[in-house]
């Protein structure tokens, strides 16, 4: 008897703790449909292309379009007024949804052209973001595409599926990222709500932080309706207002909670600071960079000619990075040795960043290895100009320090002290005289060019948002 008690008691136990247990379950969404003067199965494709994105988040409990049709069907809802803003909430709760997404097609146009034979499409699509509970616009994503083929039909679905671009995939995920809660500060490092259950991985960034406080004066609400409003709305309204006060990377992820590192931070965390995905961490980057190099000229009697002549090499260079982590580039640049030989140099380059002071200065070294083609011009029979081309591979290398002008949101100022190995220019070859290929090497004025030594070099890198 007394042990049917105690197990009827710790029955008692468990099954109060599964149900007070804090239940993390994904919010509920679902696309109610597209409108537009179009053909239907332009909507119905836009929906899918739609539904696709947000399945793909991993972060909603997303209501398939086909359990859509059914509940509508069985509640007596015509499915093409789940798009009438009037009935949105109406449907919204009838599906038990939290958010809801409509959208729009605005522009659907082919037109044939003559000269390429082929029909020219273009689409404009939007995106509309609503709260079921309030029916209050959330947000709003619009994107555009473009196509060209044969085909009428084929063009148009081409141009719509590309209003659905990676610019609007960040844009409609950027703009629904939740934000998560601080609940513990160890040091450099943060925990913090929502884990695998949200769809968080390893390595996904957010920003920190901190709500501002709102004077109302100051945007013209009167004190009396302030002091009308609910706690919570003050409170929702003061959130709209966030300044970013750091920077973390999750390290672990659990069902539901999450640890991360702080990258940067400015001053301590408090009670009220909150956490937002950084959808895309990548930022495309445009540099510019001045460096010099040594260079060594020979005629063709093996006579030097210039010995460590140090030559300007700019360069300009495109590619993408992660802040306070590293980048790719792909460079090219031009120098002139001895007002006689022009170089082009085209190189991928890979940078690493170590923090000295996070968020702001970094050990920098990088490597790189690429191509360069050496011109110069020669006269044969002594009279006639032409011009001649050689090409070598080389490699470079760099050590320096990386400063971030405003954290990952502004400019990067790089010094460092770069060596090259290469190019070795030996055989010039004449691509415009009468005889195709001809080899001038034993012709030109600088028949052997070798770069090689050390330089600093310094440069800017502006991140392209």
């Amino acid at each position: 008897m007394i042990l049917k008690r105690i197990f009827s008691l710790l029955s008692l136990i468990l099954v109060s703790m599964v149900l007070t247990f804090p239940c993390y379950a994904k919010e509920r969404i679902g696309v109610l449909g597209f409108s537009g003067q179009v053909n239907q199965e332009y909507c119905q494709a836009a929906i899918s292309k739609l539904t696709e994105i947000l399945f793909v988040f991993g972060r909603y409990d997303l209501v398939e379009r086909a359990e859509i049709e059914r509940i509508l069907e069985e509640q007596n809802f015509q499915v093409s007024t789940a798009v009438d803003p009037t009935s949105i909430v109406e449907v919204g709760k009838i599906l038990g949804i939290k958010i809801a997404y409509i959208g729009n097609i605005d522009q659907l146009t082919a037109s044939w052209d003559r000269r390429g034979l082929y029909y020219r499409a273009t689409a404009r699509v939007t995106v509309k973001v609503i709260d079921v509970q309030t029916g209050k616009i959330l947000n709003i994503i619009s994107g555009d595409g473009f196509s060209t083929d044969k085909g009428r039909a084929a063009s148009l679905h081409m141009a719509l599926e590309r209003c659905f671009s990676e610019r609007m995939i960040t844009g409609i995920r950027t703009k629904i990222a939740p934000y998560s809660k601080i609940i513990k500060v160890d040091g450099d490092y943060i925990y913090f709500t929502n884990g695998k259950d949200l769809g968080i991985t390893k390595g996904t960034r957010y920003q920190i932080l901190r709500p501002m406080s709102v004077d109302f004066d100051d945007i013209g609400l009167d004190t009396e309706e302030a002091a009308g409003s609910s706690a919570d709305e003050t409170a929702a309204y003061d959130n709209t207002f966030k300044q970013q006060i750091g920077l973390a990377e999750v390290l672990d992820v659990t069902g539901d909670k999450s640890r991360a590192k702080i990258i940067w931070l400015s001053g301590s965390i408090r009670n009220n600071d909150l956490l937002q995905e950084v959808v895309n961490p990548y930022l495309g980057i445009f540099a510019f960079n001045v460096h010099t190099v040594p260079v060594r000229t020979w005629d063709n009697t093996g006579v030097l000619l210039y010995d460590n002549d140090r030559v300007l090499v700019y360069e300009g260079a495109i590619g993408a990075g992660k802040p306070f982590d590293g980048s790719f580039l792909l460079n090219w640049g031009y120098s002139i040795t001895n007002q006689r030989v022009n170089i082009m140099n085209f190189d991928f380059y890979r940078t690493w960043e170590l923090p000295i002071i996070p968020g702001t200065l970094y050990f920098a070294p990088a490597g790189g290895l690429g191509i360069a083609f050496g011109s110069q011009d020669y006269y044969y029979y002594s009279y006639y100009k032409s011009h001649t081309i050689a090409s070598g591979l080389y490699v470079k290398g760099g050590l320096g320090l990386k400063y971030y002008v405003d954290h990952e949101n502004g400019m990067q100022i790089e010094l460092a002290l770069i060596g090259q190995y290469g190019p070795f220019l030996r055989e010039w070859t004449d691509y415009y005289h009468e005889y195709w290929g001809y080899d001038a090497t034993n012709y030109v004025a600088d028949s052997r060019v070798d770069v090689a030594g050390y330089g600093l070099q310094l440069t800017l890198n502006i991140p392209l948002k």
